[in-house]
């Protein structure tokens, strides 16, 4: 289970693709391609981040790995109304500080994303529709334990919780993402902040009987050898059959490969692109998603 996302990650899913369609470019050492990681949400926390990759044989390399920094970053919705993004403490990482005004967005609108880099080349998406709210009834957590086989091939047990929550499809919220993240303290040791954004952590309504979903696994936590306590927010987002079908191929690439150092043998198709280039490769996706938030604390 990854708790931690880090670029090096980001990088590499972009790289990956579903089986329908091939790879049909050969990478050139030094190259760099545009990565967008955007997320619009109707809650605090919308942001547009920005980096190049590199060339495919050093992207497993962190420090080839480059925020993109000073373009223009500007949000269209439906309306006609725009809305900057800047720069901030983050380089590459575009966020609303309009303080007095904080950007939320709005259920029923649709949004677009266009970027100008300092090169002078522009980018925009597809348009993003942003629907209502999933139901998100609970989170709670019950004592689990779990077999695994270890590398000497002997069953071992790990003892600990599962986290669970109760939730609703509805006539729009049909493809759910989650992210989390917590702080883990343990006496005499510093707290440890751990997120994870949830990229690949989707499903839909199709593959459940009912609307209504009961103790559906979100994470399970190992017991530790000193006493913890967990302070967990889960996220759940209502995210469109677009931004599923992304994250679900890329799902499925990792599972296949079965790990980041596998061969990577095609390229998913995310939603943005050149305007004045259609076949310049862009990785990443720009996603519009209504978003629930519910907090649980434990102790291990």
């Amino acid at each position: 289970m990854k708790h931690n996302f880090n670029y090096i990650f980001l990088i590499y899913i972009f790289f990956t693709v579903g089986c329908e369609e091939p790879l049909n470019w050969q990478p050139v050492e030094n190259s760099k391609n545009l990565v967008v990681d955007g997320l619009i949400l109707n809650h605090k926390g919308s942001y547009i981040r920005l980096s190049n990759s590199t060339s495919y044989n050093s992207v497993l390399d962190a420090g080839n790995v480059t925020p993109l920094i000073g373009a223009t970053v500007i949000i269209e919705d439906s309306n006609g109304n725009i809305h900057n993004f800047y720069e901030q403490l983050i380089p590459g990482t575009y966020v609303d500080t309009e303080n007095t005004d904080p950007f939320y967005g709005v259920i029923g609108l649709s949004y677009k994303l266009h970027i100008k880099t300092t090169q002078g080349k522009e980018y925009t998406s597809k348009t993003e529709r942003l629907n209502e709210t999933a139901y998100f009834d609970s989170l709670f957590y019950l004592p689990q334990k779990k077999e695994k086989i270890n590398a000497h091939n002997n069953v071992i047990v790990e003892r600990g919780i599962q986290i669970y929550s109760n939730f609703q499809f509805g006539s729009s919220s049909q493809y759910i993402r989650w992210g989390w993240s917590y702080v883990k303290t343990t006496p005499g040791i510093p707290p440890q902040i751990v997120q994870d954004f949830g990229y690949t952590n989707v499903t839909t309504r199709a593959v459940f009987n009912s609307d209504a979903i009961h103790k559906f696994q979100i994470l399970f936590f190992k017991e530790q050898e000193n006493a913890t306590n967990y302070n967990l927010t889960v996220r759940q987002y209502n995210i469109n059959k677009e931004a599923y079908d992304f994250w679900r191929k890329v799902k499925g690439q990792e599972i296949n490969t079965g790990t980041i150092f596998d061969p990577l043998p095609s390229q998913i198709n995310g939603n943005i692109y050149n305007i004045n280039d259609p076949d310049e490769i862009i990785f990443g996706f720009f996603s519009a998603a209504s978003v629930v938030e519910r907090e649980i604390e434990f102790n291990l």
